[in-house]
């Protein structure tokens, strides 16, 4: 509608109306995707390739926003892993502590072996969740930023369920830990 000639003065509206649409199908996905109950496909595979394939992504995000990264791979056992989903808990996490740290500020990404369980470890220099947040991190559809739909730590939750790995939060870092190495 908005190609045709008679309609251009409304462009705008259109173009608005595409994007909201966009934005609410990236939310019902993201939502539906909460709430699959199918098996994750998980293969050997090992958590450094994952990091090292999106290490380009994660330093474009961070040079278009004034900020570095730092990405320190321990060596680490092959898991049973599934790559997509671990992409996704990645890319969530890493966008999460981006957002909440001032211009060049640092993002630090590790990978590391601790007793026997392995560990990713998302650190940010932000200024922390609020204690009264805490408890929330997580729940579908909380969150505390103005164009956030609360469902990316619900979903890194979910993956890190599926990979029978816990995440602990602090009030200035997260971290997921596989618990079954």
């Amino acid at each position: 509608m908005g190609s045709r000639p008679g309609n251009a003065y409304q462009k705008s509206t259109f173009d608005l109306m595409i994007s909201e649409l966009d934005r609410a199908n990236g939310i019902i996905t993201e939502f539906l995707s909460l709430a699959q109950t199918k098996r994750t496909e998980l293969k050997s595979q090992n958590l450094n390739d994952i990091l090292n394939n999106l290490y380009p992504l994660l330093q474009a995000d961070t040079f278009t926003q004034n900020k570095q990264i730092c990405f320190i791979p321990g060596e680490i056992p092959y898991l049973e892993l599934n790559v997509n989903e671990i992409t996704q808990l990645v890319l969530n996490l890493t966008r999460n502590g981006l957002e909440a740290m001032p211009e060049r500020g640092c993002l630090n990404v590790k990978s590391y072996v601790e007793d026997i369980t392995v560990v990713l470890e998302i650190a940010d220099e932000g200024c922390g969740i609020p204690p009264e947040n805490l408890r929330l991190i997580g729940t579908p559809f909380f969150t505390t930023k103005d164009s956030g739909t609360g469902l990316g730590l619900a979903t890194c939750y979910n993956i890190a369920e599926s990979h029978n790995a816990k995440i602990d939060i602090d009030s200035s870092s997260m971290s997921i830990v596989n618990v079954d190495s």
